[in-house]
């Protein structure tokens, strides 16, 4: 792979064109696509792990010679505190009825810094996440055809089997823990709530998806598929990239699956190769409620 150089003009330039007059916050990634997109960089290919990996190492680089961006999201310097202890009682007491999940903590944090929540009544956050079952077993929960035009989901049957216990390891709290800690109180007590699954467009997206699916399911909860597809990426016209690798399960894809083709083959879309606002707005119309919320649309 050849060598990065970022020049200050160029960076400059991107961060601009990221943030605009609004002063949006931006992810590595939306920034490492804005400079892909320009030439600057070429396109990872069929190793984006690689790629990636070798710009944030060329971008700590650049901030060390020419100082930090201001407006970049660096999920490395979380740290997730409880709310302030002069937050009065009831603030905590308060339901959020519509939920944005998302696959990865940066395109949350995407969310949070640039005030979605502010603009519409949501919850942002990143579900405790089991990963993979250790034996290698499929997962049970179908999913609803996620790749289609809409949101899709199920209204759950009271009368179906019980769901998997919530967790409550403290050593997978969600973030931010106490939205999380939350949530499961107002699940447990059966008030309505929605949840719309944000992620990428990928085999292993649509695994995470199939386990939240599951972990979620409850009497009086509602989950819908909001993430990135092929028919989406393709109509947004957004790179569809392919790392030739088969996914770690394909028997986890139905064998008349839509889009199995593309799925064994590692084929993927990403959420932030969008431009910041051009995701907000996009997110915002999946799960706006028309005249009911303003904001982003």
């Amino acid at each position: 792979m050849s060598v990065i150089e970022l020049r200050p003009a160029q960076v400059e330039e991107v961060c601009r064109v990221l943030s605009t007059s609004a002063g949006f916050f931006f992810t590595r990634q939306q920034l490492l696509f804005e400079l892909m997109r320009r030439g600057v960089i070429a396109d990872p290919g069929r190793d984006p792990t690689s790629a990636t990996a070798a710009f944030e190492a060329a971008l700590g680089e650049y901030e060390r010679a020419h100082g930090e961006l201001p407006q970049l999201i660096r999920p490395e310097r979380l740290v997730d505190l409880p709310p302030p202890a002069e937050l009065p009682p009831d603030v905590l007491d308060y339901s959020v009825r519509r939920v944005l999940v998302f696959d990865r903590l940066d395109t949350c944090l995407f969310f949070v810094c640039n005030g979605f929540h502010r603009r519409i009544e949501v919850g942002l956050v990143v579900w405790p996440d089991p990963g993979e079952p250790a034996d290698g077993a499929a997962a049970t929960t179908a999913l609803p055809d996620a790749d289609t035009d809409e949101p899709e989901g199920e209204e759950p049957d009271a009368g179906a089997a019980a769901a998997p216990a919530l967790p409550t390891d403290p050593a997978a709290p969600g973030f931010p823990a106490h939205v999380c800690a939350r949530l499961r109180q107002q699940m447990e007590s059966r008030l309505t709530t929605e949840f719309f699954l944000v992620g990428d467009c990928s085999a292993e997206s649509r695994a995470w998806r199939q386990r939240m699916h599951a972990m979620l399911r409850r009497p009086q909860v509602r989950v819908r598929d909001a993430s990135l597809t092929f028919p989406w990426a393709f109509r947004l016209r957004l790179p569809v990239r392919a790392t030739g690798r088969a996914p770690q399960r394909p028997e986890s894809i139905p064998e008349n699956h839509e889009w199995r083709g593309l799925l064994m083959v590692g084929s993927y879309a990403l959420l932030q190769e969008m431009r910041p606002i051009r995701l907000l707005r996009w997110v915002y119309r999946r799960v706006a409620r028309g005249a009911e919320d303003v904001g982003f649309g």
